[in-house]
């Protein structure tokens, strides 16, 4: 059953072009690398300290790191809008380059900004002539714009 629901999933993930540009760069090994140093400092060392209170029965220390782990799972916790962002920003520093890493994320960066646009469906800018045409057939109030 499991397998059969992923074969699914690789098959919607790959007849769709929209989630790959989102997911390529993410598969890179690369992008691994550049995504663990981030990830330990926000989530990892959150992890490490509950097993050690575990481990060693250090109460204080499971949970407080218990607690921060169950607000990670939380729609508010927001640490991969850190993470991600920074992972780029490694990926970029340190493979200067690697030209294959560097077209997956422009790609992806150029998708999300179309998507944005979807989403927000940002109009063009009005122009100064175009305000002065539609007041002169008095289609604009002036006192909008003054």
């Amino acid at each position: 059953m499991l397998i059969v629901s992923l074969k699914k999933l690789y098959q919607f993930i790959d007849s769709n072009e929209h989630i790959k540009n989102y997911l390529r760069p993410f598969t890179n090994w690369k992008f691994l690398i550049c995504f663990l140093p981030p990830w330990m400092l926000t989530n990892g060392i959150w992890y490490i300290g509950f097993s050690l209170g575990i481990k060693f029965h250090i109460s204080w220390l499971r949970n407080i790191c218990g607690a921060y782990i169950a607000w990670l799972y939380t729609p508010l916790a927001m640490e991969k809008i850190i993470i991600i962002p920074i992972a780029i920003m490694l990926c970029k520093w340190w493979f200067k380059n690697d030209e294959k890493t560097r077209s997956q994320l422009d790609t992806m960066l150029h998708q999300a900004k179309e998507d944005f646009k979807k989403v927000f469906k940002i109009r063009p800018k009005v122009t100064n002539k175009a305000v002065l045409e539609l007041r002169k057939w008095n289609v604009l109030s002036w006192r909008k714009y003054d």
